[in-house]
């Protein structure tokens, strides 16, 4: 019988562990000695979602939430931050880390925090251009990660613990790169490891993606392949556009997700076009979806996102 309860690699945990400590201790330490560098910041969003529901197969993809962050520089080299979301009446803490400059152009991070592969998974709720984000969103887990730049490349290595509720990463990180200035093009690669619940799903990802700004349109593009420990590999692209018209910005983007490449039966691709409408300090996002699979069935909906600042 196969033990489907995760394991873990002990001696990766025994590390984060002790990483975590020594950051802690040393977050201590700046924090008697010194007094805090500026006041608190304390800030956020309140996000109103709502979609077309006449067909009984679409699921909600988004929450109302109420999102709350903390931040606090104690001195010239280490600050922290607290961020937290209220949904349905629960309080969950995204994240909650501590981060110390080792060197002038080296960090590092300890606590819960956003895992750092990929470039949509980077962004906010007030950053992203579309309601739904593509296939690789955000992730939070709990570790270290060293972030730094070595000339003209930025990193950000991570190991975690894998708590997260669907997933178990043991590491997580990405590499990128500026090109074209004038285009503002930043490539990178990032990379996945850990598994999806049990010792018997474990998993590899490799993903390439980039960004550019042409004039007053900004792309986004991306490319993961995963694969497990049966050697079935599944892939995620997207590519996405944006124009910023001041007033309005039209976005639209095509992503097709296959969990198996040997076939195209369960692939599905998906185009969503819609529009940010900014009002003050608020975000009026519409968006419609059209999701296509090889069996034809209209999962075709509406979504509406009031986002406001404070």
């Amino acid at each position: 019988m196969i033990d489907e309860k995760p394991k873990g690699k002990k001696w990766l945990k025994w590390l984060i562990g002790v990483i975590v400590v020594l950051v802690l201790i040393w977050a201590v330490m700046a924090i008697v000695k010194a007094k805090p560098a500026a006041a608190a910041e304390l800030g956020g969003i309140v996000s109103v979602f709502t979609q077309d529901k006449q067909n009984s197969n679409v699921t909600n993809v988004k929450d109302n939430l109420v999102r709350l962050d903390l931040t606090q520089a104690i001195d010239k080299k280490t600050n922290l931050k607290i961020e937290t979301d209220l949904v349905c009446g629960k309080a969950v803490v995204n994240e909650g880390w501590i981060n110390l400059k080792l060197a002038d152009k080296i960090n590092l991070k300890a606590g819960k925090f956003l895992l750092p592969a990929g470039y949509a998974s980077q962004l906010s709720p007030a950053d992203q251009k579309l309601i739904k984000q593509p296939l690789f969103g955000n992730a939070y887990d709990s570790g270290a990660d060293l972030i730094g730049t070595a000339g003209p490349v930025d990193y950000s290595v991570a190991l975690v613990d894998g708590d997260t509720k669907n997933n178990t990463y043991d590491f997580n990180g990405k590499v990128s790169m500026d090109f074209l200035p004038d285009y503002k093009v930043n490539a990178g690669v990032s990379y996945i490891s850990g598994n999806a619940g049990t010792d018997n799903s474990k998993f590899q990802t490799i993903g390439i993606g980039a960004t550019a700004l042409v004039s007053k349109v900004a792309l986004m593009a991306e490319a993961f392949q995963s694969k497990d420990i049966l050697d079935i590999a599944s892939k995620d692209i997207y590519i996405q556009a944006s124009m910023d018209l001041k007033t309005w910005e039209p976005v639209a983007r095509i992503e097709r997700v296959n969990p198996n490449t040997e076939t195209d039966d369960a692939a599905v691709t998906t185009t969503t076009i819609g529009v940010n409408i900014p009002v003050y300090a608020a975000k009026l996002s519409i968006n419609y979806e059209m999701p296509r699979e090889v069996v034809e069935v209209n999962n075709d909906r509406l979504m509406a996102q009031l986002l406001v600042k404070f």
